[in-house]
């Protein structure tokens, strides 16, 4: 297998009965599942989807720069959303259609359709967007995943947007803005004890990119997804 422009990558146990981690890999081909398998000792990889392909002649960039995979009810992996392509603007979610009971709490048994949710803005001179990392996680402790993405800069796309799936088939997610600073990345835990997860991003400062004035890590306490909120 090979792989260009790898920018994101997403370790679980993707396989339901199966434990094993595996991974899903954002790339210039967009997002691929690859596994290892015990049967006959050979990495395999699926394609899960191409990405976006719509700009790669004007901008030179295609496929997926990051990704993640989200809970819905008794599904574990019921989503999977993404940020497009490298240093893109386009989030997009795939979910199942053609859904088998092999498919519940894994990755097989089904087809990947993609809905596109937003476009930040235009590519730059460079062909570059804003979106940049994506991570799921239960922030409202509700037993489902949401999904929050990281957008580098500039304003008006600078910080973090909390997705909420309310209809994950038909791509009816609420979003609303939590933070206004620069991310790069993301990381989620509980950082004040409180039961609710929280989350911490770094700014964003790399030569021949973007900088970002005064990059910081923050951490940021979870008051935004209250129940009562959606």
């Amino acid at each position: 297998m090979y792989f260009h422009v790898i920018h994101g990558v997403s370790v679980k146990k993707f396989e339901s009965g199966v434990n094993l981690d595996s991974a899903l890999i954002a790339s210039s081909e967009g997002i691929t599942w690859i596994y290892f398998s015990r049967e006959d000792g050979v990495w395999y990889g699926e394609s899960i989807g191409l990405g976006e392909m719509s700009l790669v002649n004007k901008t030179g960039y295609k496929g997926s720069g990051d990704v993640d995979a989200g809970k819905v009810g008794d599904d574990a992996f019921a989503y999977i959303p993404a940020v497009e392509p490298f240093h893109g603007n386009t989030v997009a979610v795939y979910y199942k259609t053609q859904e088998t009971n092999e498919s519940k709490n894994s990755l097989t048994g089904c087809q990947w359709q993609r809905t596109v949710l937003d476009v930040y803005g235009d590519p730059n001179a460079l062909g570059e967007g804003p979106a940049h990392f994506v991570v799921c996680a239960d922030f409202d402790n509700d037993g489902d995943d949401e999904f929050i993405v990281a957008p580098r800069a500039p304003m008006p796309w600078m910080g973090v947007f909390y997705y909420k799936a309310i209809d994950v088939k038909n791509g009816v997610f609420v979003k609303w803005r939590v933070s206004q600073d620069s991310a790069d990345r993301i990381a989620v835990a509980d950082f004040d004890g409180d039961g609710r997860l929280d989350f911490a991003t770094i700014g964003y400062s790399v030569d021949g990119y973007f900088c970002a004035d005064n990059p910081s890590i923050v951490v940021y306490y979870n008051d935004f997804a209250l129940h009562q909120r959606i």
